[in-house]
């Protein structure tokens, strides 16, 4: 009952007129997408309106992107006094092509860095869609935060989730931005990007 009740609160209750218990407890054991687009189909079949009345119809459905193993683009991050947009990195990007106004993109990230310097170093992060695989600039996917890697940690990793709804046409680019500082840094100073230790996942919706 507890399943049925948080599906009526999001489906229409004109779908549940061709379901049986079978084909539902069928249905569970589908991914959720499978579900939606079975459920989905069913209203359309039962439905009597005609095309230019039936737009979800028509939706694209979801599509995933995978950075795969060993995808960091990078192997170090400098580290100077006070950071600014030089300093910024693309940690990984992923091009998610034959996008339109409307789209959503789901996207979960994850890096892991080395700090081997000795000294406190605030690290940060953001993710973004951006016009090409390197810009460290765009529409803003997740908020821009961070925190110390300390020597005694030596090791951090920094996850990230977040969505955003597409306004634009074309092929985007979901990027991974990392940059960091520390008050006491060295000339030339760099923390290591650990190699295979994330990836970048985007879903489009």
């Amino acid at each position: 009952m507890v399943v049925l009740a948080a599906v009526v609160a999001i489906v229409p209750a004109v779908i549940f007129a061709s379901f049986s218990a079978a084909s539902y407890l069928a249905g569970l054991t589908t991914t959720k997408a499978t579900l939606i687009d079975i459920l989905w189909h069913r209203y359309v079949d039962s439905s009597s309106r005609n095309e230019s009345e039936r737009p979800h119809e028509q939706m694209d459905k979801p599509l995933h992107y995978d950075s795969s193993d060993s995808s960091e683009m990078v192997t170090t991050l400098p580290v100077p006094v006070a950071a600014d947009k030089t300093h910024k990195r693309v940690v990984f990007s992923l091009a998610v092509p034959d996008l339109s106004s409307g789209h959503i993109l789901q996207v979960m990230a994850e890096f892991q860095v080395t700090n081997d310097l000795g000294y406190n170093v605030m690290c940060m992060s953001q993710i973004i869609l951006a016009e090409s695989k390197t810009s460290v600039s765009g529409t803003e996917i997740t908020e821009a935060n961070g925190r110390n890697v300390t020597p005694a940690a030596h090791h951090d990793s920094f996850p990230k989730i977040g969505s955003v709804t597409v306004t634009t046409t074309g092929t985007k680019y979901v990027n991974v931005v990392a940059w960091c500082a520390a008050s006491n840094a060295t000339t030339g100073a760099r923390i290591t990007v650990d190699a295979d230790y994330g990836r970048l996942s985007v879903i489009r919706y």
